[in-house]
């Protein structure tokens, strides 16, 4: 398979025009066309890497040299990101910190999708900050959350869950509170943190965390 028809495959790959994949990759689109166009043009290590490193799926050897499958994980019961939509959004803010620029601004970018097909029920991927609930959850982690729309009725004590309200945003277990109208959030690491009980009417919203792994990319 030569250079051309590789690229080829790969824009076929990304259900992007021509011009959107290129750009997409941050390479000029004339690099892309002049690949698919012209006698005795290959992919250029610049461009091969600017592929790799928005698609981070694609094969680099396959890529270059044609050795290999295009992709560098073909199993489905294993993550891979895209960015043509295929799986959970993924957004590059951390949970406790930036989940409002989400939440509230439907208009923000993706930084990839995952595709994962366990957690694919997910509403969103995001980051995770701090140590609260190490070692099931570490700093640096990336998590899949969905909303929980009936969460006041129904809830599983013990299970991880992300809260938010209009002061923060955290990561913890919810038990039953001691006082009617109150919930603990109990963190994992309670060495270094202690639970905390909240009173239900100030809780906005509930994520149930469905899974977590480390960043991809």
């Amino acid at each position: 398979m030569s250079d051309k028809e590789r690229l080829a495959d790969f824009i076929k790959y990304t259900n992007l025009s021509v011009k959107a994949a290129a750009e997409s990759c941050g390479v000029h689109r004339q690099a892309f066309y002049d690949i698919l166009k012209k006698e005795n043009v290959g992919i250029s290590d610049n461009v091969a890497k600017a592929i790799v490193k928005t698609y981070p799926d694609i094969n680099l050897l396959w890529l270059k040299y044609g050795e290999g499958e295009m992709l560098k994980n073909t199993d489905p019961n294993q993550p891979t990101t895209n960015q043509n939509g295929k799986g959970v959004k993924y957004f590059d803010v951390d949970f406790i910190a930036g989940f409002d620029i989400v939440l509230n601004n439907h208009t923000v970018t993706p930084a990839y999708y995952i595709d994962f097909k366990p957690y694919n029920k997910a509403d969103y991927w995001v980051n995770v900050t701090g140590h609260s609930m190490d070692p099931l959850i570490s700093h640096g982690d990336i998590i899949a959350i969905k909303k929980l729309n009936d969460w006041k009725t129904y809830y599983l004590p013990g299970e991880i869950y992300a809260i938010v309200t209009d002061e923060f945003r955290t990561i913890k277990k919810i038990r039953k509170g001691d006082n009617e109208g109150e919930v603990l959030l109990v963190p994992e690491n309670l060495e270094d943190f202690d639970p905390k009980p909240i009173s239900i009417s100030l809780i906005r919203d509930v994520y149930q965390v469905l899974g977590c792994m480390k960043k991809i990319i």
